[in-house]
């Protein structure tokens, strides 16, 4: 087995958006509009055209010098290394598309196709119709389409091969046998499929590749020689360039100039011209697939890597920027790239003078990288053949490689270790938290056994670190799971050298387990602040994202809505995740997003999120289970039939017992007693409700006791709130205990008091977005809100929206939903001026709604109006 890896796809958003872009011209790129016309012919007369051929033929350059032709109608996808799934292939295509909207107004509509919709047939059929409304095709390029492998002609980019708009045009681009994948679309038609044969430079444009405007005039190398010796192949034919060459061979076949042949060129004259330090720059880097400046420093023990990255890219020396960085950004320095023939080549060359050279290269770059990229390290480690370094690295960081990287990836990398480091105890444990996070249970315990037996009773220090963390993964025991919580924070506290990064994904962890396990919620919701303050400060982007996206989440669980609120703010469009990581991991925001409409009492957006989680393939079970509960309690809520069918649907694939330490039964029971509630079966809700004895769910505890206040027992529904413990100080929980509290103290004639504890709710609801709470509660509610209103509050327009009686029968069913917000404020101590102010009317318009409430009503007062209706 392979010890090798993928390569990391780059954390940076500038990383992400190259792949939706053309990649830049680079210096010496040959215009040619005779291979230009080909890829139009190709895509004018077929719906599907293939460009395939090795690598150094100059396919991307190539194409995307047509595609500068083609006035802003092309779209484009560069494939990376995790791209052969077909839901991810998928949703890249649509953010792909997305990119042609503005090109065309009838495109707008590709901006509201949701890319984490992908897999399904809905999202075909709107791209179908988008495209197939178009006068003329628009393009899509699929580039290094061979990365796609079999999910290439599955999934949505499956479907539009197949079936798609003739509007839209599919260019792929790639090596290997691509149109042999496609040879159902294309065979029969040998102007859709260019191959080599046509990249291949033909002696005019090897004239003008050996024609460089930038050198003394010399004479010129005899193109029919170039081309005789390199059969036109571009990368050689650029070596020759480069080398001056006057008299090349002309021992190779035309069309299969050989890797030796290449080799030559570089060592006999593209290197022997070179000046000494370039030379050893080419040698020295061309282990690493991507450069920095101060990676660049560490292999060639030189100060002035910048200048000569400089020097190389100036002399046309097969060296591309690939990235310019952020310079704003920690860590948001320059990279750069060898044209990866080259770098093999010269790799080659190291070998034969030096045959250490390629080992230590590695190994600079493996200790250089530990830090900031940790799957970089295990790569060049692998490389240099340090299977002891390997497996060092996966114990100190495999934190963070799962949180930000590839499960799987690492999985293979542990399995691929030599012996005796594929069975060390740590190293076992790692692999048992990735088969439980790729949801193999069985497997995880087996690997989880072996690590311990093979432990024996004196662990080494590895394995004493190493367990804690991974229990935070596989124990379901919430009290096991808090203790081996603090075994992983003291270690944090106490070890002066930790890194910084592991630091921050440490916190990252345990903030994690807190939320998936109950545990102290203001100390999970610290946890996971401090984490994205610490990943902020070392440039760690992809972890900074997904903590402030598990905390959005654990903010709205908490009832800070505000704050959750603030949070998906700050991440914007990042909000969205589809890079892989924890299999418990995806949804939250989705969620978050929910729960925030949920409790602002706008269930319809509350559902549109709650759907999205439970259709979204990438949600984890865990956030699917608990957008299905909330689905059913917006559905009650909304008195939806057709929303509480599709909850009950849904609530069919919850466990039925505990997992990862959520009581799923009981939230089942909660969703259950509210579908049985708004069905008009409240005996059998209250019943539901009065099993419940959990004092460690405050959602549930707090939907039962409204059930059993509105039932007429407030006293029982505050004995319930009041003994949630530590979840007291929840909002929606101390809202909801304030405003029961209020309830009982009304009832025995304490008038001032409920009125004190009704002002305090009212404060925390208005401050928290709370109105879920107050609107739409029993009779009782309503009249201890319409009491308050009368004597005069902060809050009157949520208390007036809460004193609103039903709109479903009375006088008030026949006022528009604006009328109902007029008269909500009707009944408030407000202006007509500050009515209209903050309704966003003007006086005029409140006068003619004012009009109409009176007239619908049959009274002639604001306070007749009031009165009517409670």
């Amino acid at each position: 087995m392979s010890n090798t890896i993928p390569s990391p796809a780059s954390p940076s958003p500038t990383a992400a958006a190259r792949r939706y872009a053309p990649p830049r011209p680079q210096p010496h790129t040959l215009a040619r509009p005779r291979l230009h016309d080909a890829i139009d012919a190709g895509v004018r007369a077929h719906r599907i055209t293939v460009v395939r051929a090795p690598s150094g033929f100059g396919k991307t350059s190539a194409v995307s010098g047509w595609a500068a032709r083609q006035h802003d109608r092309v779209a484009w996808l560069s494939l990376g290394t995790y791209d052969d799934e077909p839901s991810r292939l998928g949703s890249r295509v649509i953010r792909a598309l997305q990119a042609l909207a503005p090109v065309d107004p009838r495109l707008g509509p590709l901006a509201s196709v949701d890319p984490a919709e992908a897999g399904g047939g809905a999202v075909f059929d709107a791209l179908h119709d988008v495209f197939a409304a178009l006068d003329e095709p628009v393009h899509l390029v699929i580039d290094d389409a061979q990365r796609a492998d079999a999910a290439l002609i599955t999934g949505l980019l499956g479907a539009l091969i197949e079936s798609g708009p003739e509007q839209l045009r599919l260019l792929f681009v790639g090596t290997g046998a691509l149109d042999a994948r496609l040879a159902r679309w294309t065979l029969g038609a040998p102007d859709a499929v260019l191959t080599d044969a046509a990249l291949a430079f033909d002696a005019a444009e090897i004239a003008e590749v050996l024609t460089d405007p930038d050198t003394e005039p010399a004479p010129a190398p005899d193109p029919a020689a170039v081309l005789a010796a390199t059969g036109g192949w571009p990368i050689a034919v650029q070596f020759a360039r480069l080398a001056g060459l006057r008299h090349p061979r002309t021992d190779t076949t035309a069309s299969h100039a050989t890797a030796a042949l290449l080799r030559d060129y570089v060592r006999d004259n593209v290197m022997r011209d070179l000046p000494e330090d370039l030379r050893r720059l080419a040698l020295d880097t061309a282990v690493c697939e991507e450069l920095t400046v101060p990676l660049v420093e560490v292999l060639t023990e030189r100060a002035d890597a910048a200048s000569l990255l400089s020097r190389a890219l100036r002399s046309g020396l097969f060296l591309s920027v690939v990235d310019d960085g952020d310079p704003t950004h920690p860590g948001g320095t320059t990279t750069y790239r060898w044209h990866p023939l080259f770098a093999k080549l010269c790799r080659t060359i190291s070998d034969e003078e030096d045959p250490g050279r390629n080992a230590r290269a590695h190994r600079a770059a493996a200790r250089h990288l530990e830090h900031d990229d940790p799957f970089g390290a295990i790569f060049h480690w692998q490389r240099a053949d340090e299977p002891a370094d390997v497996a060092r690295v996966i114990t100190e960081h495999w934190v963070r490689i799962v949180i930000e990287a590839d499960t799987a990836a690492l999985d293979r990398i542990c399995a691929a270790l030599p012996a005796p480091f594929d069975n060390d105890p740590a190293v076992l444990l790692i692999r048992a938290c990735a088969a439980d996070i790729m949801g193999a249970p069985h497997a995880a315990r087996t690997f989880l056994a072996q690590a311990v037996a093979r432990a024996g009773n004196t662990p080494d220090a590895a394995f004493a670190m190493t367990l804690p963390r991974a229990q935070l993964f596989l124990l379901d025991d919430r009290a096991a799971l808090a203790a081996a919580a603090e075994k992983v924070h003291d270690g944090i506290i106490t070890d002066t050298q930790l890194d910084r990064h592991v630091h921050a994904a440490l916190l990252f962890l345990l903030g994690w387990a807190g939320m998936r396990h109950r545990l102290t919620p203001a100390r999970t919701i610290d946890q996971l602040r401090t984490a994205v303050t610490e990943a902020d400060a070392v440039g760690d982007e992809i972890l900074a994202t997904r903590a402030r996206r598990l905390l959005s989440f654990t903010l709205a669980w908490a009832g800070a809505l505000r704050d959750a609120g603030r949070v998906l703010d700050r991440l914007g469009a990042a909000a969205e995740d589809d890079r892989p990581w924890l299999a418990n991991g995806g949804g939250a925001t989705t969620v978050a997003m929910g729960i925030i409409a949920y409790w602002a009492d706008e269930y319809e957006l509350a559902a549109r999120h709650f759907i999205r989680a439970v259709s979204g393939e990438r949600a984890a079970p865990s956030f699917r289970g608990v957008a299905a509960v909330m689905l059913a309690l917006t559905a009650a809520r909304a008195h939806d039939d057709r929303l509480a069918a599709r909850a009950s649907i849904e609530l069919d694939t919850l466990p039925r017992g505990e997992r990862h330490g959520v009581s799923w039964g009981a939230f089942r029971d909660l969703a259950d007693a509210a579908l049985a509630d708004a069905r008009g079966r409240t005996d059998d809700a209250v019943a539901i409700a009065e099993r419940h004895t959990a004092s460690n769910l405050p959602l549930v505890t707090v939907i039962f006791a409204e059930l059993i206040r509105r039932a007429g027992d407030a006293e029982r529904a505050l004995e319930m709130l009041r003994g949630l413990g530590p979840y007291r100080e929840v909002t929606y929980v101390r809202a909801a205990t304030l405003l029961t509290a209020a309830l009982v103290q009304a009832d025995r004639g304490a008038d001032r008091l409920a009125h004190e504890l009704c002002e305090q709710a009212l404060e925390i609801g208005d401050r928290e977005g709370l109105d879920r709470l107050f609107v739409g509660a029993e009779p009782a509610v309503r009249k201890l809100l319409a009491d308050h209103l009368q004597r005069g509050t902060a809050y009157e327009e949520l208390a007036a929206r809460g004193a609103r009686p039903a709109a479903t029968s009375g006088p008030i069913s026949m006022l528009s939903e604006r009328e109902r917000a007029v008269l909500d404020l009707l009944g408030t101590r407000k202006t007509a001026g500050e009515i209209a102010e903050s309704l966003h009317v003007s006086v005029n318009t409140l006068k003619t709604h004012t009009r109409s409430i009176y007239r619908k009503l049959g009274v002639n007062s604001r306070e007749e109006a009031v009165q009517s209706v409670r």
